[in-house]
């Protein structure tokens, strides 16, 4: 492709739009104070590591309890700098380091879109889309790799459109980031390479696919150069470069269970549903107009794949969105939120970019409005108004269901167990089996015996062991000394007289009264951890 004829973008331009993508999570950082419960899981290792005490979750005890070197080692220095006893201020700086990444990636799509000549009413639209995408705003600033990932995924489609000289390089530079940022980043920004190379997009439009594969190859082997330090680290430290992580939720999946579960057309159009939905809305509290209107956005993305005179550019994007979409709704035994907004910013840019094309008129005379080559330019702005407006009102929503989320459960609830729990351990060695980690583990800085085993060898050896994944046979073989336990999950339990003789509710958090005086939509997700009860190993 020849570089662009249009005059230079204005760096006033570029500061904007980096603003655009900054400000938005940066506010929502601001209202809600959103801090992901899995953030803790990963922040009690890094702050181990700047103490000093080695890169674990447990002093002592070397096991890998995350999945994103970066989005460890980062908070890890975070907490460094500026003290191991001011934590806020620590997440606050990787706050503003993800917010900063995520500016970037904005940026680099918007040189993309501008370089394809676009409207500039569908390119301000897009740009708004991709920035107030409820899931990527959250991930942004609640103590994910998020925004990493994104950043990998636009470097990558700014690599392969736009001429920068040593493209293999600037490759796997790229390919290797991704590895850094997610044990399955190649996933993502392998779907975008494949399907460049398949529609001779980009670059290879004109040099052809020869040329690009060529580059792959040693792209190929210098992402294995950037990433093999921490595969050769990791194996020498923790004996396997494979997190524990991975080898706990592998263990979901029983034989012939998953099989039947991919297939099931149900739980793959829920699936597909939530690439684009705000995490959670398969529980109570979200209209069914809002599921409705994700279900057709995911169809609306994928479209361009088929549809007639779309541009190589836009049916390889789509058909990245579709890869990935196949990788969350079938391959990963559950996709978590998370996972999702790096399959929903390709399905976007498939969204933006088919709509170019489909109401591009290239005859048109050239006009110097908002609508220039759009046809049917009223029709057009309805359309695009009316996404725009529904991404905001969601975002809305969402801001309001965080906010109570981390006020009323994150704050006032899981962390007050996690203290609790340190004030009336009998010795720093005491066990807590419970499925919530984060908040607790981190707070409390017990021994956690985790299901399924995120942070304890000895939860994934029980499962192992005694082939089952049934609580009380894992608990009668664990002892733990405390069990921090949900009211569904306590009551099985309970009703056993093995169970009742050995172990007794001594504490019970509850915020169910201030949830159901919400009228907020998404109440679901915080009832179902607004009630704890901790149980204590009898004498």
């Amino acid at each position: 492709m020849k570089p662009s004829a249009e005059p230079p973008i204005s760096k006033l331009v570029l500061l904007g739009v980096f603003a655009l993508f900054a400000i938005v999570p940066f506010l929502f950082a601001l209202y809600t104070d959103n801090r992901w419960e899995d953030y803790y899981i990963t922040f009690r290792a890094s702050k181990n590591l700047a103490l000093g005490n080695g890169l674990v979750f447990t002093v002592g005890e070397r096991l890998c309890t995350f999945t994103s070197p970066i989005g460890t080692l980062l908070p890890a220095l975070c907490s460094w700098l500026v003290g191991p006893d001011r934590d806020d201020a620590a997440l606050w700086l990787f706050r503003l380091v993800s917010i900063g990444a995520m500016g970037l990636a904005g940026m680099l799509a918007f040189v993309v879109l501008h370089q394809r000549k676009m409207a500039p009413l569908i390119i301000a639209a897009l740009l708004t889309l991709l920035a107030t995408d409820a899931k990527t705003v959250m991930f942004t600033i609640n103590g994910m790799e998020t925004a990493f990932v994104i950043l990998g995924l636009s470097l990558m489609l700014y690599v392969v459109t736009v001429e920068t000289g040593r493209t293999w390089i600037w490759l796997g530079i790229v390919w290797g980031w991704a590895m850094w940022t997610r044990p399955d980043g190649f996933i993502y920004v392998g779907a975008l390479a494949l399907s460049i190379l398949i529609f001779k997009a980009g670059l290879a439009s004109e040099r052809g696919r020869g040329w690009l594969l060529r580059r792959y190859v040693w792209a190929g082997l210098l992402a294995a150069v950037i990433y093999l330090p921490w595969i050769l680290w990791a194996y020498s430290y923790y004996g396997s470069p494979v997190s524990n992580t991975i080898v706990a939720k592998s263990l979901h999946r029983a034989p012939g269970v998953f099989f039947q579960n991919s297939h099931n057309v149900l739980v793959a159009a829920n699936r597909v549903r939530d690439i684009f939905a705000p995490p959670y809305t398969n529980e109570p509290g979200w209209s069914l107009s809002i599921c409705l209107w994700y279900y057709l956005l995911w169809l609306l993305a994928a479209l361009p794949l088929v549809l007639p005179r779309m541009s190589s550019l836009t049916r390889a994007s789509a058909a990245a969105f579709l890869l990935t979409s196949f990788y969350l709704s079938y391959i990963v035994p559950f996709p978590y939120p998370w996972y999702l907004p790096n399959c929903a910013w390709l399905g976007f840019l498939s969204l933006g970019l088919g709509f170019h094309d489909f109401c591009s008129i290239p005859s048109s005379p050239p006009r110097n409005d908002l609508l220039s080559g759009l046809r049917w330019p009223q029709a057009s702005l309805g359309i695009v108004g009316t996404t725009v407006l529904m991404q905001l009102y969601v975002l809305g929503c969402v801001s309001q269901e965080m906010d109570q989320q981390q006020r009323l459960i994150e704050f006032g609830v899981r962390k007050q167990v996690g203290l609790w729990l340190k004030r009336n351990a009998v010795t720093p060695r005491d066990t807590v089996f419970l499925e919530p980690l984060g908040y607790i583990g981190y707070y409390s800085n017990l021994k956690m015996y985790d299901y399924p085993g995120l942070a304890s060898r000895e939860v994934i050896s029980a499962r192992k062991r005694l082939n089952t994944d049934n609580w009380l046979d894992l608990i009668e073989d664990l002892h733990p000394d405390w069990l921090v336990l949900r009211p569904e999950e306590a009551a099985p339990l309970q009703s056993q007289d093995r169970f009742s003789q050995e172990y007794q509710l001594v504490q019970v958090f509850d915020a169910k009264r201030a949830v159901s005086a919400l009228d907020i939509h998404g109440r679901g997700f915080l009832e179902y951890d607004q009630t704890f009860g901790v149980f204590h190993r009898k004498e």
